[in-house]
This record gives C-alpha cells, sequence and structure tokens, in this order.
C-alpha cells in the first residue's frame, strides 16, 4: 500500500471526514496539522514545507490535501489513485461507494467523488 500523508486541520470537518473514509477503507495514513509546515521557520525551503504550500495553492487553498507516494493531491484524487493500484480492485470500489450523497454522505469530500469513480466495475 503507498504512502499516505493527510494535511489537515482537526476542526476541519472535511478533513475529520477524510480521516473517516480512509479509517472505513483500512488505508493506513499518517494525519499531519497543515499550520505546523506552513509557519516560515528556519530551512522551510528544504524541509519539504514549500511544496505543501504549493500543494494547498494548487488545491485552491481547500483542506484536506493527500501526499501520497511523495505526489500532492486533493483528496478525492488521492482515493481515485489508490482505487486504480488497489489489488482488491471490486472491495475498495464498493468501500467508496458507501460515501456517496446518494448513500447519504453528505461530507463535501464524499460529494466531490465523481460518478466513474464509484461505480463498480
Amino acid at each position: 500500500m503507498p504512502e499516505l500523508i493527510l494535511f489537515g486541520r482537526p476542526e476541519c470537518a472535511d478533513c475529520i471526514a477524510a480521516r473517516r473514509i480512509l479509517d472505513d477503507l483500512g488505508v493506513p495514513h499518517t494525519f499531519r496539522v497543515i499550520d505546523d509546515p506552513l509557519d516560515v521557520h528556519e530551512g522551510w525551503r528544504g524541509d519539504g514545507s514549500w511544496d505543501v504550500l504549493v500543494a494547498y495553492s494548487m488545491n485552491d487553498n481547500r483542506l484536506p490535501i493527500v501526499k501520497l507516494d511523495g505526489v500532492y493531491c486533493g483528496f478525492h484524487d488521492a482515493l481515485a489513485t489508490l482505487k486504480a493500484d488497489s489489488a482488491c480492485l471490486g472491495l475498495i470500489v464498493a468501500q467508496i461507494a458507501d460515501h456517496t450523497p446518494r448513500n447519504g454522505c453528505t461530507t463535501i469530500a464524499c460529494g466531490n467523488l465523481r460518478k466513474e469513480e464509484t461505480s463498480p466495475c
């Protein structure tokens, strides 16, 4: 399974929902508070903070953002990548489908999933 780091804020509803989805899917991940790497500090360009800032900007300053095997992306893009890379594709597709507005999930993270990401193979 690829290394997944979820950047967000503890009080962010979408970040909480994203963590719940990852837990439901059994995807191991690390949660990091985004404010820590965004604070300007000595060595901030060399420790990855610059990359987090760029990813945050590229995601229209929306949280959560994900670092998946060294590549930054938005949360629904990370789910699509996990789905494509999963050895158990049918299972993960079914679990992702559980997190759709049609199934009663109202989080923005779930609402952003495109139809092709939630339809079974």
